[in-house]
């Protein structure tokens, strides 16, 4: 029997796989532990149980390392284990063998019901023997794991890990697109590429249900998988936007993103740009929309806060980079006057929007109801992507010239797709949306940001801004 001058201590250790396996094993084994306290004389005290989840190779366990320290320190008089529970590594259990000899803390062996003695050589032997075994147990499950991981990777199938937002794994053990939320992933892709802001992207995501965070997004974007590649031994690094893979299987599934989208997204990433979008209010659904009529540049926004309201200028691209088309001699708020150069504030751009798309679905009421539909120039569908995927290379192109190339192949695309007598379906959906949304009073003055921002995208093909002047031309 043992003095209950000083607590009897226990480890327990589990394995991932074991927890996943039986759910009850902790409890069982806490079961073994208080019983077998018990016949030893000492008291069950819930503060000196200790218990890992994880391997026993390695020798950073948490709850390993204090018991380690009781021991070291004598604050306990026994330790009550499964052997093979205390370590999986000989020259950890070597190591321990001698700390317990140093310290003259017990050790008592569950599968043996009895104490080690390791002043008796057979005790000393049979104790190292079950650390060699332990460690030999553990390298051939490692070999077994490896061969079955190389023979997944030369499949192409998924390795391990949850599939990313928009993919499921299938039967077969690939990716696999997830119905009910590969529409909303694409709808995440089109909302930062209408903006290339991770923040005003969450912010519109969540009014549609879809929870990430600015870093998590992020990361969801360069994921590999979203190309239709399947990534294997993916590293951590500080932040999970950093996470590599060391290898990539190719076109192993359906991807979510086009190759160029899936550039221009790592490309808007890396440039990690400052943009002060901590408030919802920030997102411009006419971002990527507007353009200076005088030259072919695209417009930037620059905003300022007055008497507690936001305000928001466009101006030419072109003028900040002093290349400009020539124009102008004033401008509106602080920043503005620095500049020296003449800007169209947003509100009014996105009136004379309003007002053309209101326009234009009294048109299309009129031309109904005398059977008749106005003459217009028709972009079919796959051209009215390149022509957006167009859009957004264009504004790159001006901070990188090594995407011309690129952005001349995407005109040329689009010039190839370009069908002056197709009328599609998808036109006419939208003319019958338009002339639906107009007609319902104050339709767009509740309509939120990300509901303009969407909108917008299916209406509207570019404004053209100089000054005052507002031009608008619409798809529809």
């Amino acid at each position: 029997m043992l003095s209950k001058d000083l607590p009897v201590a226990a480890y327990l250790r589990l394995s991932t796989r074991e927890q996943t396996k039986d759910p009850n094993a902790l409890e069982s084994h806490l079961f073994r532990v208080r019983r077998a306290i018990a016949d030893i004389g000492g008291d069950f005290d819930e503060r000196f149980i200790f218990t890992d989840i994880m391997s026993g190779r390695r020798s950073d366990r948490p709850n390993f390392l204090k018991l380690k320290s009781l021991i070291e320190s004598k604050s306990i008089i026994a330790v009550v284990v499964r052997l093979d529970r205390l370590s999986r590594d000989g020259g950890m259990f070597h190591e321990l063998s001698k700390l317990f000899e140093r310290t003259g803390v017990k050790l008592y062996d569950l599968n043996k019901g009895r104490f080690i003695d390791f002043s008796n050589p057979e005790d000393w032997g049979e104790y190292q023997s079950t650390g060699i075994n332990a460690e030999k147990e553990s390298r051939v499950i490692s070999r077994r794991i490896r061969d079955r991981n190389e023979f997944t990777r030369h499949q192409g199938k998924i390795q391990s890990g949850n599939p990313p937002f928009g993919y499921r794994r299938s039967t077969e053990g690939f990716y696999e697109p997830r119905p009910e939320q590969w529409a909303l992933a694409r709808s995440a892709i089109a909302l930062f590429l209408s903006s290339f802001s991770t923040s005003a992207t969450v912010r519109a995501l969540k009014e549609l249900g879809v929870e990430f965070t600015p870093q998590g997004l992020a990361g969801w974007l360069k994921n590999e998988v979203l190309r239709g590649n399947t990534p294997y031994l993916i590293t951590n690094k500080k932040t999970a936007g950093d996470r590599v893979p060391s290898q990539i299987k190719c076109s192993t599934h359906i991807p979510l993103l086009t190759e160029d989208e899936a550039q221009t997204i790592e490309r808007a990433l890396s440039q990690k740009r400052t943009r002060r979008d901590h408030r919802p209010d920030l997102l411009i659904p006419l971002s990527g929309f507007v353009w200076c009529d005088r030259c072919p540049s695209h417009c930037i926004f620059i905003g300022w806060q007055r008497h507690g309201i936001r305000h928001r200028t466009a101006y030419c691209a072109a003028h900040r980079k002093n290349s400009g088309c020539g124009g102008a001699i004033e401008g509106h708020g602080k920043t503005a006057g620095k500049m020296g150069k003449l800007g169209t504030p947003y509100h009014l751009i996105e009136s004379a929007v309003i007002q053309a798309l209101c326009d234009r679905a009294v048109e299309i009421s009129l031309s109904e109801s005398v059977g008749a539909s106005p003459a217009i120039e028709v972009d079919t569908p796959e051209a009215i992507a390149l022509k957006q995927a167009i859009h957004r290379y264009e504004i790159l192109a001006m901070d990188d010239p090594d995407l011309l190339g690129v952005l001349n192949k995407k005109r040329n695309d689009l010039a190839l797709l370009r069908s002056p007598d197709a009328v599609s379906e998808s036109l006419e959906y939208s003319r019958e949306r338009l002339a639906g949304f107009s007609g319902t009073p104050g339709f767009w003055e509740r309509a939120n940001l990300t509901e303009r921002l969407i909108l917008y995208r299916e209406f509207v093909d570019r404004v053209f801004c100089n000054g005052r002047s507002i031009r608008v031309l619409l798809r529809v």
